[in-house]
C-alpha cells in the first residue's frame, strides 16, 4: 500500500492522532501504531501490520479510506455546464454600487489609499443605470419567487434619492414576488426620515460599528473633519430606538477586528452597551488582499484576541454554564467550523475525476455585484477595475468565459491543488488569485501555506468542541 501526502493528513492533538482522509472527506481518531505506520509509509519505509494495527488497517480500508490518489483527476467545477442557464432565469440577488464616494475615510478602507488601484471618487450610479440592473434582474430571474436588492457603497445614503427611486421600480417591476431590501451603511446619514422610510419599506440594515468610541473613532473618521464619527452613530440609533424600535429588529452591526486594537473592550462592548445591547453583529478582518503594506502583528493583542475566541467556543460548548455572556463579536467563528467542518460532505460517493478547490461560489449567482457604470462582477470584494474579473455588464450581459474562469480559478494552480491534502477545505477564492486585478497562479499560490493552516486549525477545534459536547446547530 502506498500513501502520498495529497491522500491524507495526520493530526496530533493532546497526545490523541487523528488521520482526515481525503478521499472520503471524513476525520478518523487513529492510534498511535496507525499514525506510525501511516508515516513510515509515506516516507517510503515498511512496517510490519499485525494484530490491533491490521485489524484498524482493514476498518479504515473498508470505509473507503487510503484509496491510492487519482493522478488523471482534473479540476471543474460541477456545475461550470449549468451556468448558462442559472444566468438565463435562475438569478434571485442583486447588488447595486449606487456610489464609490464616502463621507468618511476609514483607515483600512479598501479604497483608503492604503490598497491598490483603490480611491474614492465621485462616480456614482445614475437612475438609468439603477433602472436598467432592475430591469436586468426581472429579466433573468423567472424561476425566482424572492428576489434580493443590496444597496452599496462608498456610503448608499449619500445616494438617498437614487435608492428611492430604485426601491419604487422595482416594487413595480416584481409585483408578485417577495422582495428583500438590504444596506450596508456607516449610519453617519441615518436621520429619522431616512429611518422611518426604510422601516416602511422593511430594509434589513448592516451598519458599519468596531466596538466601543476609542476603538471605532481610531479607524472611522469623518472626510472633512478626521473627527470620529462613534458619537453622530450612537446618536442616530438612541433616536430610532425611541421613536422607531421596532426597527432594531432589522438592524445589526458589522465590526472590523482591528488586531492593533484590544478586541476585549469591543466585545464588552456589543454585549452591555445599552444601544446596542441585544442586537446581531458580526465580525471580520481587515481585508489583506492588494494591500500595500503588511499589518503589523501585536504578540499580546493577538493573545487576547484568541482568548475572545476561546470564550465563545465555551459558550457553545456548555450555555447554561454562561447564562450572562453570549458571545456576539466572534459567533462567526463557530459558525465557520459549522460550515466548513459539520456540513462538509462525509462518503465514498465523491466525484474522483473532478475538483474544486477553493470553495468557489457561483458568480453572479451567490451574489451579483453591478457597479456604477453597469459592469458586473462576483462579489463587492473583489477589484472593479479588473477585466479578467469582470463577469459581463449591463450593455453586453453576462460573459460566460470570463464567469467559467473565474470558477475554475484553481485550473491556474491545477498541478499543486491536485497534490494538495486540504483542497476540499481550501478557503481561497477568486479574489486572492487576483491581486492588482490581475489573475495570476503566483497570487493564489502564496496564500497556500495559510490555507493549509487555517483548515487544520478548522479540523482540531471541530474535534476539541465536538468531544465538549458541542453540535454546532443553530447561532452561538
Amino acid at each position: 500500500m502506498t500513501i502520498s501526502e495529497s491522500n491524507i493528513h495526520i493530526l496530533e492533538l493532546y497526545n490523541q492522532y487523528f488521520m482526515y482522509d481525503v478521499a472520503t472527506n471524513a476525520i478518523f481518531s487513529i492510534t498511535k501504531d496507525m499514525c506510525k505506520f501511516l508515516l513510515f509509509n509515506q516516507k517510503g519505509r515498511e512496517m510490519e501490520v499485525t494484530g490491533e494495527l491490521k485489524d484498524e488497517l482493514e476498518y479504515l480500508t473498508n470505509s473507503g479510506c487510503l484509496r491510492p490518489a487519482n493522478e488523471n483527476v482534473i479540476v471543474e467545477h460541477f456545475e461550470t455546464s449549468l451556468l448558462e442557464s442559472l444566468y438565463e432565469n435562475n438569478l434571485n440577488t442583486i447588488i447595486l454600487q449606487v456610489t464609490q464616494n464616502c463621507n468618511l475615510r476609514c483607515q483600512y478602507c479598501v479604497y483608503s489609499g492604503s490598497y491598490i488601484n483603490r480611491v474614492h471618487n465621485n462616480k456614482r450610479m445614475s437612475v438609468k443605470v439603477a433602472k436598467q440592473a432592475i430591469d436586468f434582474l426581472a429579466k433573468h430571474s423567472m424561476n425566482s419567487k424572492e428576489i434580493s436588492i443590496g444597496f452599496y457603497g462608498g456610503e448608499p445614503l449619500l445616494e438617498f434619492s437614487l435608492i428611492q427611486e430604485a426601491v419604487d421600480y422595482a416594487e413595480r417591476i416584481f409585483i408578485g414576488k417577495r422582495i428583500l431590501f438590504n444596506m450596508t451603511t456607516n449610519a453617519t446619514l441615518l436621520n429619522m426620515e431616512t429611518a422611518k422610510y426604510l422601516y416602511d419599506k422593511k430594509f434589513n440594515i448592516t451598519i458599519s460599528l468596531d466596538g466601543p468610541k476609542a476603538t471605532h473613532d481610531s479607524n472611522r473618521i469623518f472626510a472633512n473633519s478626521n473627527k470620529g464619527t462613534f458619537d453622530t452613530i450612537m446618536q442616530n440609533l438612541e433616536q430610532i430606538r425611541k421613536e422607531i424600535p421596532d426597527f432594531t429588529k432589522n438592524i445589526g452591526f458589522n465590526a472590523v477586528i482591528d488586531l492593533k486594537q484590544n478586541v476585549a473592550c469591543s466585545s464588552e462592548f456589543f454585549l452591555n452597551y445599552e444601544t446596542v445591547k441585544g442586537m446581531n453583529v458580526a465580525s471580520s478582518y481587515i481585508n489583506p488582499i492588494s494591500k500595500k503594506d503588511a499589518e503589523p502583528v501585536n504578540p499580546e493583542l493577538i493573545a487576547i484576541s484568541n482568548y475572545e475566541i476561546f470564550k465563545t467556543y465555551l459558550y457553545a460548548c456548555n450555555k447554561e454554564l454562561f447564562t450572562r455572556f453570549k458571545p456576539t463579536l466572534y459567533s462567526s467563528e463557530v459558525a465557520s467550523l459549522r460550515q466548513v467542518i459539520k456540513e462538509r460532505f462525509v462518503g465514498m460517493q465523491m466525484n474522483d475525476e473532478k475538483i474544486s478547490p477553493g470553495g468557489q461560489c457561483l458568480p453572479g449567482i451567490q451574489r451579483f455585484f453591478v457597479t456604477v457604470e453597469g459592469k458586473f462582477f462576483s462579489c463587492e470584494r473583489v477589484d472593479e477595475e479588473s477585466s479578467e474579473l469582470c463577469i459581463g455588464s449591463l450593455e453586453s450581459g453576462f460573459d460566460l468565459e470570463n464567469a467559467k474562469k473565474i470558477l475554475n480559478i484553481a485550473k491556474i494552480t491545477e498541478k499543486e491543488c491536485s497534490a494538495c491534502w486540504c483542497y476540499k477545505m481550501c478557503s481561497q477564492c477568486v479574489a486572492k488569485a487576483g491581486e492588482d486585478g490581475r489573475i495570476e497562479a503566483s497570487n493564489r499560490l502564496k496564500w497556500c501555506d495559510q490555507s493549509r493552516k487555517n483548515a487544520e486549525e478548522f479540523i482540531k477545534n471541530y474535534i476539541v468542541l465536538k468531544s465538549f459536547g458541542c453540535d454546532f446547530e443553530g447561532g452561538v
